[in-house]
């Protein structure tokens, strides 16, 4: 029964294999995002499959949602930076204050959240490899 694991999550592990190389090419928002949704995506697909076979993989399925919610973290912090710069009224020291602690915010949740991603798809070439 475990090849059929396997075989179902395939094509999940497929889309976010090429969505973090996606990232991993070029850092943009609107990449990360599309990141999350395939995290996401992969963790319905392996709720799914452990109705199955209930072994499958739990600790696979929490290193997916600390992914997930990194993500989310990530894509929350761009949004701010988006809202910050279109908000004429502040004043522009603290506009640019807040600017400047969004792109550094952004760039240290990035920055782990690609080293987690690279994890997991490691921990996910090992555990297919396992069945």
């Amino acid at each position: 029964q475990a090849h059929l694991v396997r075989d179902a999550l395939t094509p999940g592990i497929g889309r976010y294999g090429s969505a973090l190389d996606e990232v991993e090419s070029s850092q943009t928002p609107e990449r990360f995002h599309t990141l999350r949704k395939r995290v996401k995506d992969l963790g319905y697909q392996m709720d799914f499959m452990a109705k199955r076979d209930p072994a499958a993989g739990k600790w696979l399925r929490r290193r997916v949602d600390r992914l997930g919610e990194l993500l989310g973290w990530h894509h929350d912090v761009w949004l701010f930076a988006d809202r910050v710069a279109a908000m004429e009224e502040l004043p522009a020291v603290v506009r640019h204050s807040w600017e400047r602690l969004a792109e550094a915010e952004g760039k240290r949740v990035g920055q782990r959240a690609l080293a987690k991603a690279e994890n997991l798809r490691r921990a996910i070439a090992r555990k297919v490899g396992e069945q």
